[in-house]
């Protein structure tokens, strides 16, 4: 097989949005959930857990764009899984796939109605209902995914930077707070309890589809957005 590339120079600002997307799609619930359930193992244990889950996903996201040029354009992943997995291959895709993605929509589709409800409660004094906050926000981000992934970018590189910031002054304002004795505690055998949640921390490989052919089917800036987004 050949890997086919586009002629044309990606510019950095859509590497960097490539990179943002990458990153807006593995902070989530998951990584939110990551300090309670790491809390346990220690600072430590919980940085190596992390820095060995960060490998093995990036590599794991690599060997899916290599697979991903392989297959003409527009390509996507129950179409590599049909090729290269063949029959019984290409039905586990679909159901892992389905799986995920229905778990994910559940996940963001209720957490998020709830900071709606909150929201629409603070600003416009009026109280919603755990159904319709749920419908709302799923209209407003289906409005929002209807777009494409061009405004999507430079939706997300604003919520990123706001992220970004917030993380900056909790960090911040909380580095008082900070005791070495707690830094130091160490419980190495928790560390397999830890790593399904970090393997889906790092979940971002069903996006390289959509990223191929936003980044012109250019491999060097496919690899630079994984590495600079995980």
């Amino acid at each position: 097989m050949t890997i086919t590339t586009s002629s044309y120079s990606v510019s950095k600002g859509r590497l960097l949005s490539a990179a943002f997307l990458i990153s807006g799609t593995c902070v989530g619930g998951g990584m939110l959930a990551l300090p309670v359930e790491t809390s346990q193992m220690g600072f430590f244990p919980s940085l190596v857990s992390m820095a060995l889950t960060w490998v093995f996903m990036t590599i794991s996201g690599l060997l899916l764009v290599e697979a991903n040029l392989w297959m003409p354009e527009g390509a996507h992943i129950m179409t590599m899984a049909s090729h290269l997995l063949g029959k019984v291959g290409k039905w586990l895709c679909v159901a892992l796939y389905l799986f995920m993605a229905y778990a994910s929509l559940i996940a963001y589709n209720s957490g998020g109605a709830v900071i709606l409800i909150r929201g629409i409660k603070t600003f416009f004094s009026t109280n919603t209902t755990y159904g319709s906050g749920c419908l709302l926000f799923g209209l407003l981000f289906g409005v929002l995914i209807y777009l494409g992934t061009k405004k999507i970018s430079r939706i997300n590189i604003l919520l990123m930077a706001g992220m970004i910031l917030s993380y900056v002054g909790l960090v911040g304002f909380g580095f008082k707070e900070v005791s070495i004795h707690r830094l130091l505690q160490q419980q190495w055998s928790s560390l397999g309890m830890a790593f399904p949640l970090l393997l889906a921390t790092f979940s971002y490989q069903m996006i390289i589809p959509t990223l191929n052919p936003y980044l012109r089917r250019d491999p060097k800036s496919l690899r630079l957005a994984i590495l600079l987004g995980t």
